[in-house]
């Protein structure tokens, strides 16, 4: 088990740091355009760019994920002409798909624009961005076989370089003046010029000219047996992030719009963690699956569910107690109208990494279907609390919608775990975090109070004593063993 469980630290670790510089890019990128363009112009943006996302997964049929799991197992039958046959297969279905969602698109621009968007400008930008749309695939193939390959630092380096690549080309496009469409040119650009630069270390891999194509039909009839449940799932996963948005563009101002997507991605930027784990837990959890080795899976899976809250309330709560500050600092005054939406999402994106990695364990446990289960579960409730939360209570009403959805998410995807694997039950260790959790919110406050000092250094006092007091109470309350922890950490470090 230690070679997995330091595989899968030491994997995530590095795939976290860059995953972490990635969103750090793509934050500041939002800033800078959040900024530039205000809350109205920016919420009209959002909504055109949240649209176009919404609708790739008819692109993407869940074969991305379904490509890391079959070729996966033939490269543990080091079976290559089935490797290249799946890549053929994938790349056909999504250059088709890409291509009809495209056309779509651009014939019915013109009315979305005046009857949905109520923009006539939005127009463009829909055009801009539907090349997005199609050339992507050459961007999310390649990082998909890198991942499979397990070559972490050239699939972990993708992320940090597209974002940064967004962010300069934005900058110097508002530089030159070019306003709400220098926003979406990068996306457009983007993929082509990263297809060129990845593509030579995936051929290297693969060898892809030395192989054949074989069995074409079946094996593309396998990866949609497996893909289309995750399309199914995907569809879930876009509706509890994207339908907010979706909504509040029919329901309220496009300011409304501007400002919640700034809250709802400031609230799930830690999202992150969730992807570097599962990064690396995907493909290792399939194969300890297919190996049957059930119990080094129910041990990883178990010291996630024990350590994973544990370790974010420090960072999630302390967002929680700042939420006014950070939206003035970084965003503006304009922005803070979203505080308490913000702090809403804060808690919700707590279920939401948690939820994330259990349910893409269960997938490679081969089981999609059960993860499209939940998460459909979990986009029907967010969309009926949308319906009638939005009218009443604008942002803040989609805030609680979004939040309740993950938490649902988190409790199926759970119950599923533990009755396919020896897993302990987590639900009560949970509560005394939660427990925990607002001592450590209160012991913030409480400080901020009674000091008489400089804004900025009773922040970093209060939250390093109320990080304290926390660590005392995980060890009084005994939620986390912290001999257990050490001995897995020198079990990495001596890798």
């Amino acid at each position: 088990m230690s070679n997995h469980v330091g595989k899968i630290i030491r994997g995530t670790g590095f795939i976290f740091a860059a995953t972490f510089i990635a969103a750090l890019f793509s934050y500041a990128t939002r800033v800078v355009v959040a900024r530039k363009l205000g809350p109205e112009q920016y919420g009209l943006f959002a909504s055109v760019y949240t649209f176009i996302l919404f609708f790739l997964f008819f692109r993407d049929l869940g074969l991305g994920t379904a490509l890391v799991n079959y070729v996966t197992k033939a490269r543990i039958e080091e079976n290559y002409n089935k490797i290249k046959t799946a890549i053929v297969s994938v790349f056909g279905m999504q250059l088709l798909s890409s291509s009809l969602i495209g056309i779509l698109i651009i014939i019915f621009s013109r009315y979305l624009s005046v009857h949905y968007f109520k923009v006539p400008e939005s127009r463009i930008i829909l055009l801009i961005l539907v090349i997005y749309t199609m050339t992507s695939i050459l961007y999310t193939i390649p990082k998909a076989l890198l991942n499979t390959f397990q070559k972490t630092i050239l699939f972990s380096s993708m992320e940090p370089a597209k974002n940064l690549f967004i962010l300069l080309s934005t900058l110097l496009l508002f530089h030159y003046d070019f306003g709400i469409i220098g926003a979406a040119i990068p996306y457009a650009i983007l993929s082509v010029i990263f297809f060129f630069i990845y593509q030579p270390f995936v051929q290297k891999k693969i060898k892809f000219f030395k192989h054949k194509v074989v069995n074409l039909k079946e094996t593309t009839k396998e990866l949609l047996s497996f893909g289309l449940p995750l399309m199914a799932a995907d569809i879930g996963g876009k509706v509890i992030g994207y339908t907010d948005t979706l909504m509040l563009t029919y329901f309220v101002s496009l300011t409304d719009v501007g400002i919640y997507n700034v809250v709802l991605p400031s609230a799930l930027f830690f999202i992150q963690i969730s992807r570097a784990i599962s990064a690396i837990v995907f493909p290792i959890s399939t194969e300890l699956h297919y190996k049957k080795d059930t119990a080094k899976l129910a041990k990883g899976v178990s010291l996630l569910h024990s350590y994973c809250f544990a370790l974010i309330i420090p960072i999630i709560f302390t967002l929680f107690a700042f939420t006014g500050f950070f939206l003035d600092l970084f965003f503006g005054a304009d922005y803070v109208a979203g505080a308490l939406a913000f702090q809403i999402l804060l808690v919700g994106s707590m279920f939401f990494i948690l939820a994330s990695v259990n349910n893409i364990i269960i997938s490679s446990m081969g089981e999609p279907k059960q993860v499209t289960k939940i998460i459909l579960l979990s986009a029907i409730l967010n969309v009926g609390l949308n319906f009638f939360l939005i009218p009443q209570f604008g942002i803040n009403g989609a805030a609680v919608a979004t939040a309740l959805a993950y938490a649902l998410s988190l409790v199926l995807s759970t119950r599923k775990l533990l009755q396919n694997l020896d897993v302990p039950l987590p639900f009560l260790q949970w509560g005394k975090l939660f427990l925990i959790a607002s001592v450590f919110v209160m012991m913030i406050f409480y400080v901020m109070r009674v000091m008489h000092y400089n804004l900025y250094v009773e922040m970093v006092l209060s939250t390093l004593i109320a990080t304290l007091m926390y660590i005392l109470l995980l060890y009084l309350f005994n939620i986390i063993d912290f001999q257990d922890l050490k001995k897995n950490l020198l079990k990495v470090f001596k890798k």
